[in-house]
């Protein structure tokens, strides 16, 4: 062996890997942050398609009341704010999230 027999490992940090820590990639072209979870809330930022940001939570909210049934919606909170999760793809750790990114391109 030409390096000693020695492994070398990338630089990973534990937060990369961890399995209690998911990823939300933007999928969408453009998709709007709201303060709270629910598309009437005032919008606080906005993303663009390939941003990567680390999920904090997630809420399902009513967003429609029909006569029969309820039509609800999954939303995710990252650090700036919610999402709905039809503008997004999870990903169980940032790796996996990082290598769908560089798929988008």
């Amino acid at each position: 062996m030409k390096n000693g027999g020695q492994v070398k490992m990338p630089d990973i940090a534990p937060e990369e890997l961890s399995p209690r820590i998911s990823w939300a990639l933007i999928s969408d072209p453009y998709v709007a942050c709201h303060k709270e979870a629910g598309y009437e809330f005032a919008t606080i930022a906005s993303f663009r398609k390939g941003e990567l940001y680390e999920i904090k939570g997630n809420r399902t909210i009513i967003v429609d009341k029909g006569e029969k049934d309820e039509k609800k919606e999954l939303w995710y909170a990252i650090e700036e704010g919610w999402v709905p999760s039809s503008t997004v793809k999870i990903y169980s750790n940032k790796l996996k999230a990082e290598k769908a990114r560089e798929s988008l391109k």
